[in-house]
C-alpha cells in the first residue's frame, strides 16, 4: 500500500539512501526521486535501488499534498531548501540539530516535522545505505502545534521502518544531543588530532590498538556534516565542551599530584557511571 505519491530525497547519503531503499522496496511511494550535488553518488543510488531517478531542484515547487520531501543534507543546507518548497508537500529532515531548522520551517508555514533517527555509522554515501539501519533504533520527532495534524502519519512512517519513536520538545532535543552525541564527536576529533602530534603516522600505525580505535571511530565521520552540526548547535555544544575541559583539567591535576587515592576515586566514579548504561 502506497503512503505517498512522490518521495523526494535531497541528499542521498547513508541515511537518505537507507530511507530510499525502504521507500522503493516496500513500495511506499509511486516514485522515489533523488536530488544531490554528486552525480556519481546519485548513479550509485539508482544502481542500488535507493531511488528510481535523479530529479532537480525545480521540481520541488511542483510537489503536491500527497508527496513527501526528505531533507538529508548537512543541517545548515536544510533551510536553503525550505526556500524552494511550497506549503503543500509533507517535509521532514533527518538532522541531529533541531532548533534553528524547526523555527525556520514554522516561519515559512511549511508542513514540516523535524526528525532525528539515531542510526547510521561513520560511513558516507549511497553505497552505505542499509534498509535495516532504523530497525530497533530510536527516532526523535519534534513537532510543533502547526504540524500536529501530520504527526501521526510521520510516527507511523518511522515505526513501519522498525524505529522506536520518541516525541520531544525542540530545545530539550538539542541540549541532550549536544551532550550524548555532539560532545563525543568533538572529543574524538580533538583526541585524534592530539594523538597525531605524539605519534607518527603511518610509520607507527602498527601500535594502534583497540583503545584508540574505539575512542576515535567516529572521528572518521563526514567533515562537512559535523562542521554544520557544531555551528548550528554551538551554544549547547560550548556548554558541554566547558564541562569536558573542566574534567580534563581536574584529571590532569590528580595525575600531576601523584597520589593514588583521589585519582582512584575519580576513575571509579566514571567507571560506575559507565557500567550503569542500559544494555
Amino acid at each position: 500500500m502506497k503512503k505517498f505519491n512522490k518521495a523526494v530525497i535531497i541528499g542521498v547519503g547513508q541515511i537518505g539512501a537507507s530511507l530510499g531503499l525502504n521507500l522503493t522496496g516496500r513500495r511506499m511511494a509511486r516514485e522515489v526521486i533523488g536530488i544531490g550535488r554528486n552525480p556519481k553518488n546519485l548513479r550509485e543510488a539508482i544502481r542500488t535501488g535507493a531511488i528510481h531517478r535523479v530529479g532537480n531542484v525545480g521540481e520541488l515547487s511542483l510537489l503536491g499534498k500527497n508527496d513527501l520531501v526528505i531533507l538529508a543534507t548537512p543541517v545548515r543546507a536544510i533551510v536553503d531548501y525550505f526556500k524552494k518548497l511550497s506549503n503543500k508537500p509533507l517535509v521532514i529532515d533527518v538532522g541531529s540539530t533541531k532548533g534553528g531548522i524547526v523555527r525556520e520551517g514554522k516561519r515559512r508555514s511549511l508542513r514540516f516535522i523535524g526528525c532525528h533517527p539515531i542510526a547510521g555509522t561513520e560511513k558516507a554515501g549511497a553505497s552505505a545505505g542499509d534498509k535495516n539501519v532504523f530497525r530497533g533504533n530510536l527516532c526523535i520527532v519534534t513537532p510543533t502545534k502547526a504540524s500536529n495534524s501530520d504527526v501521526r502519519k510521520i510516527e507511523a512512517f518511522w515505526k513501519s521502518l522498525g524505529a522506536k519513536v520518541v516525541v520531544m520538545e525542540v530545545h530539550r532535543h538539542d541540549q541532550i544531543f549536544a551532550a550524548v552525541s555532539h560532545l563525543p564527536h568533538a572529543a574524538a576529533f580533538g583526541l585524534m588530532t592530539a594523538v597525531a602530534r605524539l605519534v607518527r603516522f603511518p610509520r607507527d600505525a602498527q601500535f594502534i590498538f583497540s583503545s584508540l580505535k574505539g575512542m576515535t571511530r567516529i572521528a572518521a565521520s563526514p567533515a562537512e556534516m559535523w562542521c554544520d552540526i557544531f555551528l548550528e548547535n554551538r551554544n549547547s555544544i560550548l556548554v558541554g565542551l566547558g564541562h569536558f575541559l573542566l574534567e580534563l583539567k581536574r584529571l590532569k591535576t590528580l595525575i600531576a599530584a601523584g597520589e593514588s587515592r583521589p585519582l582512584l576515586r575519580y576513575i571509579e566514579k566514571a567507571r560506575k557511571i559507565r557500567l550503569g548504561f542500559p544494555k
